[in-house]
């Protein structure tokens, strides 16, 4: 987990794609009258994408925020203790400790 961490993107893509999956069912369930197959899969659609968010959601905040202990402290203080940010991404840790880190 160097620059990027794949479960955080995986997860970002998927809520930003469920969140547009029920906007854009949702526009074709108000505005898509006497199309019966389009009303039955915009219904399919936008259930199975707010299924998704209402899962993934507490999911999320449990592991920002209770399933990683000290994580809370870092978001109320802004400040990253070294032994926590060693055990999330020691490769940053290290380019901080060399000065290759500019942020």
């Amino acid at each position: 987990m160097h620059k990027l961490n794949t479960g955080q993107k995986f997860f970002y893509l998927c809520l930003v794609g469920c969140g547009f999956g029920i906007i854009f069912s949702g526009l074709f369930i108000w505005f898509s009258t006497g199309m019966r197959t389009l009303m039955i899969l915009s219904h399919f659609l936008h259930n199975i994408c707010f299924i998704v968010i209402i899962i993934f959601l507490p999911v999320h905040i449990y592991l920002s925020a209770w399933g990683n202990p000290g994580t809370i402290q870092i978001m109320v203080s802004g400040k990253v203790p070294v032994w926590w940010a060693r055990k999330k991404s020691q490769v940053w840790v290290e380019e901080v400790e060399e000065g290759r880190h500019t942020h």
